[in-house]
C-alpha cells in the first residue's frame, strides 16, 4: 500500500526517453495507432505518460484522507498544483487542485519538499485539463491555465500570448 506523500505518477523527464523508443510511436515521436491504444491500457508506461502530462503529478493524500470528486467518486489520491513546487512552506492544502469543501479537509501540514517537480521558471507554460472556474487568473507570472470548464457550464477561453513575460491575466480571451 502506498504511503500518504507517495506519488503514483513518475516525473516527466522519466518519460522523455524510454516512451519515445518504445513500439507505440513513429519516427517523429507520434502515436501510432497501436501506441495510441496502449494509452488506455492501464499500467502500460505509455499511459502513465499520458496521465501525467494530461492530469499532472498525483499523491496519495496524508492522514488517508478521501473525498469526493466533481463526479461521485471516492478518491484517495489527489492532483496537485505542480506550479507550486519549490514554494517555501508548501501545504497539502495549498498543493491541492480540487475542489473547496474538498480542500477544506486537507490539513496544512507541509507536503514533502521533493514530491513535486520544482517548476521552470523561466519559461512560460500554458496549459489546460485542471476545470478551472471563469475569470482565469495567472497561477504564477509564468504559469496559466485556459481551461475555464467550458464542458460543465463555463466559458471556451484562451490567452493571446504576444511571447512576453511575465505573462498578462489581460490577455484571457473568452468566447
Amino acid at each position: 500500500m502506498d504511503q500518504p506523500g507517495t506519488t503514483r505518477s513518475l516525473k516527466l523527464d522519466t518519460f522523455t526517453t524510454p516512451v519515445v523508443t518504445q513500439a507505440g510511436l513513429d519516427e517523429r515521436g507520434a502515436l501510432t495507432e497501436a501506441g495510441l491504444f496502449r494509452t488506455a491500457r492501464k499500467g502500460d508506461r505509455i499511459q502513465r505518460a499520458r496521465e501525467y502530462l494530461l492530469n499532472g503529478p498525483e499523491a496519495k493524500m496524508p492522514f488517508e484522507i478521501s473525498y469526493h470528486d466533481p463526479d461521485g467518486n471516492v478518491r484517495a489520491e489527489g492532483r496537485l498544483a505542480w506550479w507550486k513546487a519549490g514554494k517555501d512552506d508548501l501545504t497539502w492544502r495549498e498543493a491541492f487542485v480540487g475542489d473547496d469543501v474538498a480542500r477544506a479537509r486537507i490539513p496544512e501540514t507541509p507536503l514533502p519538499p521533493d514530491l513535486i517537480e520544482r517548476a521552470d521558471l523561466t519559461k512560460p507554460v500554458l496549459f489546460g485539463h485542471y476545470w478551472m472556474q471563469p475569470p482565469l487568473a495567472l497561477l504564477s507570472p509564468f504559469h496559466i491555465c485556459v481551461d475555464a470548464s467550458v464542458a460543465k457550464g463555463g466559458r471556451l477561453a484562451a490567452y493571446r500570448f504576444s511571447g512576453a513575460v511575465p505573462l498578462d491575466p489581460k490577455r484571457f480571451v473568452y468566447a
